[in-house]
């Protein structure tokens, strides 16, 4: 999947980690880059990062655990958003097996 940036979603790695990847260059791009490039996210996209359905990310929205944008009718999820729920899950899934 690749915007209009250039910029595609690749799973790579043994995990199937999810990196963002300038489609012209292959190359990887840091958080931070990506961030700057890229502050707001489609809800489809934001599917694939976490691997979960559209309807999925809808919920996590309605239930305050990403907050979203509304433009027109379509959604738009902040980027800074989603790495800070990926942190607090991360954290919550380390303390949870200690």
């Amino acid at each position: 999947m690749s915007d209009k940036n250039g910029i595609e979603i690749q799973h790579l790695g043994p995990m199937n980690t999810p990196f963002f990847v300038k489609k012209a260059t292959g190359e990887i791009l840091s958080d931070d880059e990506f961030m700057t490039r890229k502050r707001f996210l489609r809800v489809d996209e934001v599917g694939s990062i976490l691997r979960v359905s559209t309807r999925m990310v809808y919920k996590l929205v309605e239930q305050g655990k990403l907050s979203g944008l509304r433009v027109g009718e379509a959604l738009r999820i902040r980027t800074q958003s989603l790495y800070d729920y990926l942190k607090d899950t991360s954290n919550e899934i380390y303390e949870a097996i200690q």
